[in-house]
C-alpha cells in the first residue's frame, strides 16, 4: 500500500517533511514555520486523520521547535569555551616547565658553576633581599636567636635578685625591726 493512501489530510511531501523531524529540534525559520503549518493543518482537520496522520498528530501536537541559529550558538560558546580551557591548561604547563627549568638551571650554576666567593657574595645579597621583603635569612634568624637568648639570661637574673630581695623582705618583718628594716630598704633601693 503506498503512502499516498495511507494519508488524507497532508500532501505526500509533507508528510515526509514532517515525518522526518524531531518535535523538540533546532530548525531554520523557514522549516519551523513549514512544520508549524503542518501541525495546524492536522490540527484544523482532526475527524479526517488517518492511523498514520493520528500518530504524527499526537507526535508534535507539543513540538517546541529551537531556532537553529540559537542552537549554532550554543555550540559556538561550547568550542570555544573548550579551546580557552584547552590553551589555558597548555599555557600554564608550558609556564611551570619553563619555571622549572630555570629554578633548576639556576641551582646548577650555584652549586656547580661558582667559585665559593661568589656563592657568599650570592648568599649575602639573597640575604639581604629577603630582609628588605620581610622574610628572615639564616644569619637574621641567629641574631634573633643571640638577642632572645640574652633577653631570657637578664630576665632570669632579675627573677633572681628579686627572689632574694623578697626573702630578705619577709625575713625583716619576720623580725620586726622596723627602723633597721627601713633603712636597709632604702640603702638596697638607692644604691
Amino acid at each position: 500500500m503506498a503512502i499516498a493512501e495511507k494519508i488524507k489530510t497532508l500532501t505526500v511531501t509533507e508528510f515526509n517533511l514532517i515525518a522526518n523531524k524531531d518535535p523538540r529540534g533546532s530548525y531554520d525559520r523557514r522549516t519551523r514555520e513549514t512544520l508549524q503549518h503542518i501541525i495546524h493543518k492536522l490540527k484544523d482537520n482532526h475527524e479526517t486523520h488517518t492511523d498514520l496522520e493520528r500518530k504524527l498528530f499526537y507526535k508534535f501536537s507539543n513540538a517546541k521547535f529551537d531556532a537553529l541559529e540559537k542552537k549554532s550558538k550554543q555550540v559556538q560558546f561550547e568550542v570555544m569555551r573548550y579551546r580557552f580551557s584547552s590553551n589555558a591548561k597548555h599555557s600554564i604547563k608550558l609556564i611551570a616547565s619553563a619555571l622549572c627549568v630555570l629554578v633548576l638551571s639556576g641551582y646548577i650554576a650555584y652549586k656547580f658553576i661558582l667559585d665559593t666567593g661568589t656563592r657568599q657574595r650570592v648568599d649575602i645579597a639573597l640575604n639581604d633581599r629577603l630582609n628588605k621583603v620581610g622574610l628572615v635569612s639564616k644569619k637574621g634568624m641567629e641574631k634573633i636567636r643571640q638577642t632572645l637568648q640574652t633577653a631570657t639570661n637578664k630576665l632570669k637574673e632579675t627573677s633572681k635578685e628579686n627572689e632574694q630581695l623578697s626573702r630578705v623582705v619577709e625575713q625583716m618583718i619576720h623580725n620586726n625591726r622596723v627602723t633597721e628594716n627601713l633603712k636597709y630598704i632604702l640603702k638596697q633601693i638607692y644604691n
